[in-house]
This record gives C-alpha cells, sequence and structure tokens, in this order.
C-alpha cells in the first residue's frame, strides 16, 4: 500500500491525493514484474478535483555492481479521468534509478537517484520529465521512507514549464 499526497507553496493547498496498491513479483534475481492500482483525486484547471482510476502493468530489470544498484523500471498506465475531456488516456513511463546504500548502515539508508520521461497519447508525445535525487531509509521489514528534491518538466504546447518538488513517502 503506498499513500502520496501534493501541495502547493505553503502546504494549505492540496492538489493532488493518492492511494496506490502494489503488487510485484521476482519473477528472477534480477527482474521483477507488478501489476498495480491508483485512485487519484487531483484539482482540475478550475480547481474542482476530477477521480482518476489508473491499472498499471510494469517490468523491472535490475543490475546489481558491487554495492550499487541500477533498475530499468517500465510502466505503462491507462488513465481514466472522470470529468476530463480525453476521458481515457495511455501514459508510458520509462525510470532509469541508481541506489547506492550508506556504508555502516547494513543496507537501511541508501542514497538514489532517477530520471523518468512520460510518454503520453494523446498527444502522441514525451510530455513530462521527472528528475529526483533523494535518500530512503528501511524503518522496517515492509516500511520504507524516502526523502527526495525533484525537478517535474511539464510540456505546455511547445514550451516546458519546471518544478521543484520535494516529496516525503
Amino acid at each position: 500500500l503506498y499513500q502520496a499526497a501534493r501541495y502547493s507553496d505553503d502546504f494549505s493547498h492540496p492538489y493532488f491525493l493518492q492511494g496506490k496498491l502494489v503488487n510485484q513479483w521476482k519473477l528472477r534475481p534480477d527482474l521483477s514484474a507488478g501489476a498495480n492500482y491508483s485512485y487519484i483525486q487531483s484539482r482540475g484547471a478550475d480547481n474542482h478535483w476530477l477521480e482518476e482510476h489508473r491499472p498499471e502493468i510494469e517490468l523491472i530489470p535490475q543490475l546489481t555492481l558491487g554495492p550499487v544498484k541500477l533498475e530499468n523500471r517500465m510502466r505503462l498506465e491507462l488513465r481514466l479521468i472522470e470529468g476530463a475531456s480525453g476521458e481515457e488516456d495511455w501514459c508510458y513511463r520509462h525510470r532509469v534509478q541508481v541506489t547506492w546504500p550508506v556504508p555502516g548502515t547494513e543496507g537501511r539508508l541508501s542514497l538514489f537517484a532517477n530520471e523518468e520521461p512520460f510518454y503520453s497519447t494523446p498527444p502522441d508525445a514525451w510530455d513530462q520529465n521527472w528528475l529526483f535525487i533523494g535518500c530512503s531509509l528501511a524503518a522496517a521489514k515492509r516500511l520504507k521512507l524516502s526523502l527526495a528534491w525533484g525537478i517535474q518538466s511539464l510540456k505546455r504546447g511547445r514550451d516546458w514549464e519546471d518544478r521543484q518538488i520535494l516529496s516525503l513517502s
């Protein structure tokens, strides 16, 4: 189970709420697959809440080089947005992540960096890119906390708009 919330500048105005059920299977030591579902509420352009249902499938090959782990997650999402003009959108997301465990923490604390371009249809184009750096702490066997800072680049017409994001999950 995964939950996320995004807020505007002063944390008084939430604009994105997500609850997610994650199902992953280890197919081989270096390959995982997943079938996930997200329920999302987000504010539309006119500031009212939109509901979204998002089934996802993903494939995650991994490579370990010494203590460093490299992941290459490929995800396909069907975005069913109630009340939006194009209520059904597809999105392909391709995240490459490098993770380094912090020495002396038995792998409980790690640093990471990732980049994730988004290809959406419509408009049949790369229309978003995320770039993050952060750290994660395995607080318990099935509980992980992450703190990250990133840049979300969004394509608006022919121009790109950047947003800075502080993420705690």
